[in-house]
This record gives structure tokens, C-alpha cells and sequence, in this order.
């Protein structure tokens, strides 16, 4: 996929979880059918995450996983990988193995950072990496502010995963000053997601997110939701 030309990120997105055989061995052949799985249930991009056990990883599964997924999806979907790190260098230099690696988005939660730290890694991955970004706000790491100024400041921010407890109103107040700022009317396509395994995935849709990131499980289930209400059919996607 160009990744100058990423399409939306939208709809039902998994973060796959990484299998492993009885000696710690990653099973790539585990992982090829998760991925098709995925994409026969309907979803509309494919995550590492958190959940995928990313920050325990080496560099070496890193590599192998992102490039064997990034082959295997060969640009049916979005893929888009956890690279967020300790230190911002390490955030800059694992997005950067990213995009060698084929992913499409990176998707970066910057605690410890915040307030001025925060937008000013965004800022610095934005001009240092050719690849789109993805800001994860778990844990009130930053306020709804915070959040729209990374993204305009940043040029390579598309998307943002909210996750925080009050998750469906943040959202709401992150769609609000999005629109605000004109930020959405300047050829930019941002979009906003939610996550926490879609435990409010009804309530965050009426507040203006565009889909969720959860475990693929039921990610059917999840797409029909983002389906209902992205055709006006909320009641079909409440029940």
C-alpha cells in the first residue's frame, strides 16, 4: 500500500495475538490464518498491539511478524503496528523499522510524555519518519486539547485510538475541535477510533468515532456495529 496514499482507518480493526509454538517460537503459520480470518470476517485493517504482545518482543520478531504480515495482507488492508518506546528516540527509530518493514500507520501511545512533551514527539516522528501516525491516548494520558494540537501540528497524524475511561466523550470532544479547527475540511483524512475491546463501542460511534480496535474474536460482530451506524441504522447497531 502507498503509504502516501493510506486509505481511511476505519471500521473494525484487530490487533491480532501472537501465537507461539511450546518452545517460545513464533507460529507463523498460526498468524497467516488469524490474518485471513480477520479479513474474511470483515475487517477493515490489521493491528499490532499492545495485545499482540509487541513491547516483549525483539527487534528480530518485530521485523518478522510486521514483514510477514505486511506480504501476507499485500495491500488488501491497512496494517498498521505499535511502535511506541520508553524514549522518544526509540519511538522514532522502532516507526522507522516499521515502514522498513512494510507497515502502513504507526500507532504511537507517548506516555510518559505529555502535554508540550507530547506534541512535540508527534511533531518530531512527523519530520523524521515518511510514515502515517496513529495517536493511543490510554489512561487520561492527555487532555482533548492536547490530543487536536499533536494532530495539527503534526502533518502525519490520520488517526487517533481513545481509550480512556471516559473514552465516548473524549471522543466527542475530539471530533468537536477537529471539525473546529477545520482540521478534517484541509485534505487531511483523520479519523477517530476507539478501543478497550469495543466495550463502548455504540456509545463512542454516537459521539463521532468512525470504528474500534479490538481482539478479533468477534470482529464480525464489531464490523456490523460500524456498519449499522455508518448507514444511519443506529438502532440496528445498538441491538
Amino acid at each position: 500500500m502507498n503509504k502516501e496514499k493510506l486509505e481511511t482507518i476505519s471500521g473494525a480493526v484487530p490487533v491480532l495475538v501472537m501465537p507461539f509454538d511450546s518452545d517460545g517460537i513464533i507460529d507463523e503459520v498460526s498468524l497467516h490464518h488469524q490474518i485471513d480470518f480477520c479479513i474474511a470476517a470483515g475487517a477493515k485493517g490489521i493491528a499490532f498491539g499492545i495485545g499482540s504482545e509487541s513491547d516483549m518482543l525483539t527487534d528480530a520478531e518485530r521485523i518478522q511478524v510486521w514483514t510477514l504480515a505486511a506480504k501476507h495482507i499485500d495491500g488488501q488492508r491497512p496494517l498498521v503496528a505499535a511502535t511506541s518506546h520508553a524514549s522518544r528516540e526509540g519511538t522514532i527509530a522502532l516507526t522507522h523499522l516499521a515502514s522498513e518493514c512494510g507497515v502502513d500507520c504507526a500507532m504511537v501511545n507517548p506516555q510518559p510524555f505529555q502535554r508540550e512533551k507530547l506534541v512535540r514527539l508527534f511533531d518530531d516522528l512527523s519530520q523524521r519518519v515518511a510514515l502515517p501516525l496513529m495517536i493511543q491516548d490510554v489512561g487520561q494520558n492527555a487532555s482533548a486539547g492536547v490530543l487536536v494540537q499533536a494532530t495539527q501540528q503534526a502533518g502525519r497524524v490520520v488517526a487517533l485510538k481513545i481509550e480512556s475511561s471516559d473514552a465516548p466523550d473524549k471522543i466527542g470532544q475530539v471530533v468537536a475541535e477537529l471539525q473546529a479547527r477545520k482540521l478534517t475540511a484541509v485534505g487531511r483524512q483523520i479519523t477517530v477510533l476507539g478501543g478497550a475491546n469495543g466495550n463502548h463501542l455504540p456509545e463512542e460511534l454516537n459521539r463521532g468515532s468512525v470504528g474500534t480496535i479490538p481482539f478479533p474474536a468477534i470482529i464480525d460482530a464489531y464490523q456490523m456495529v460500524c456498519d449499522c451506524f455508518r448507514t444511519g441504522n443506529t438502532t440496528g447497531g445498538q441491538e
